[in-house]
């Protein structure tokens, strides 16, 4: 079978067949391929009219069948990766609060802590504080208090009004 190529903003690239041929995929197995091809780092800049094109539907049915696929929107799903990634780099490097959120994919250091603070309710600077330790005497190198799963609050808890 005859592949074709989609390449979206030079970074990504998915082989999907060849529109011309007999056996094309329907749009959800074309973002079911997508998914699996991607690594979820090039997820974090990815955009969603991107995603329009590759899976050559409308934003619409995309956002429907991404949905359906991955069990929520794509907004939500892009927020979650960029979030863990700006947790991954809050804990294990000294780098500033403002390079973590653009390293994470965020073109904003206001809308990032807003979004880590909805999410983990807490800034970014006083969760990396509580989680990690100060330097030793013995050692260079910060060490790192690694919370467990159950530790981290999944979101923000309001009280009921």
């Amino acid at each position: 079978m005859k592949r074709s190529s989609c390449k979206f903003s030079g970074r990504f690239q998915l082989n999907l067949p060849n529109p011309e041929s007999e056996q094309t995929f329907d749009a959800r197995e074309r973002l079911r391929e997508f998914l699996k091809q991607t690594p979820g780092s090039e997820f974090l800049y990815l955009s969603f009219q991107d995603l329009v094109r590759t899976t050559r539907c409308t934003p619409r049915h995309l956002s429907r069948i991404f949905q359906e696929v991955v069990g929520m929107s794509f907004r939500q799903k892009r927020a979650e990766l960029r979030l863990s990634r700006a947790r991954e780099l809050l804990a294990t490097t000294e780098s500033k609060v403002v390079h973590v959120a653009l390293e994470s994919g965020y073109q904003s250091l206001s809308l990032f802590n807003l979004m880590f603070a909805r999410r983990f309710g807490t800034s970014p600077a006083k969760w990396r504080r509580k989680y990690q330790q100060p330097k030793t005497k013995t050692s260079t190198y910060r060490r790192l208090h690694l919370p467990r799963p159950q530790e981290i609050p999944a979101t923000r808890q309001t009280a009921p009004s």
